[in-house]
């Protein structure tokens, strides 16, 4: 995100692609303050002085009275919107004016509860306290739900060093992010005329579509599947799934997955790029 006219939102831009095609785009006020909401509720929430719980909840009225929301005059409308309207469905915001959790769940605001509402990101964070989220589930080996696939997106230009390191590290997050299919954006990309080194097994079948709309950055152009038989005859992983879909995972007590759960290595169109792991 550009800052360079920081009191124009129109002038500011982002760049967005598919993997192989970049282009700038303007920032609206809502990209920015959704930009910022992330900032805060992901990383930077202790060290700005905001109180956060174990999920990830901050109370709203902080929030909006810190510096960065406060320089945009941000309203409680406007966040309501952001959060209802995202398109990963990022955030959550509940109503804790009850004790019953079952009451929790808000879409709209109302000034009378401005006290009781509390705002989280769903996943993505680096802040340690927060190990699970609102709703997080973990699956068990003989969950009837367990992902059928579990995919995590990167870039080529990662690849060599994801593989002499010897698998995937959380690094400075809390947890491995993967999808449990392919996303929305990238059947899209599969639909379309493409060069293709495999068979017609790459081709998408309406009835396999899964709406998966969050865990994989519209950049990446290489996908690692992970061998679910394998995770799961070995249980040395935890696998989580979030309520906006995400599959996470800690990795191992070091933060990582070693390559031996890797099955198969493609491009964003589906072609194998690495044949022995």
């Amino acid at each position: 995100m550009s800052t360079g006219d920081s009191g124009n939102p129109s002038k500011v831009t982002n760049t967005k692609g598919n993997g192989n095609r970049r282009q700038r785009e303007p920032v609206t006020r809502s990209v920015r303050i959704s930009k910022l909401l992330s900032k805060l509720l992901r990383h930077q929430a202790e060290s700005e002085g905001l109180k956060i719980d174990s999920e990830g909840f901050i109370k709203l009225s902080d929030v909006l009275k810190h510096k960065y929301l406060k320089s945009l005059k941000t309203t409680y409308d406007e966040v309501f919107e952001i959060v209802n309207n995202n398109d990963k469905k990022r955030f959550k915001i509940i109503n804790k004016s009850s004790n019953n959790t079952d009451d929790y769940k808000c879409t709209q605001y109302s000034p009378e509860f401005a006290d009781y509402y509390y705002i989280s990101a769903l996943q993505g964070h680096s802040i340690n306290k927060i190990e699970k989220t609102f709703n997080m589930v973990e699956f068990k080996n003989d969950d009837i739900d367990f992902p059928k696939e579990i995919i995590h997106g990167t870039f080529k230009k990662n690849l060599e060093l994801i593989l002499k390191s010897g698998g995937l590290s959380k690094m400075k997050r809390n947890h491995i992010h993967f999808t449990s299919g392919l996303p929305e954006w990238l059947i899209e990309l599969r639909r379309k005329p493409r060069p293709s080194l495999n068979s017609d097994d790459n081709i998408i079948q309406e009835e396999d579509v899964e709406k998966i709309i969050s865990g994989m950055r519209k950049t990446c152009n290489v996908l690692i599947y992970l061998d679910i038989e394998k995770l799961k005859n070995l249980n040395e992983i935890k696998i989580f799934k979030s309520e906006n879909g995400v599959i996470l995972s800690p990795g191992d007590e070091n933060g990582f997955i070693n390559k031996k759960y890797f099955k198969k290595i493609t491009d964003q169109y589906g072609n194998d790029i690495i044949t022995e792991i």
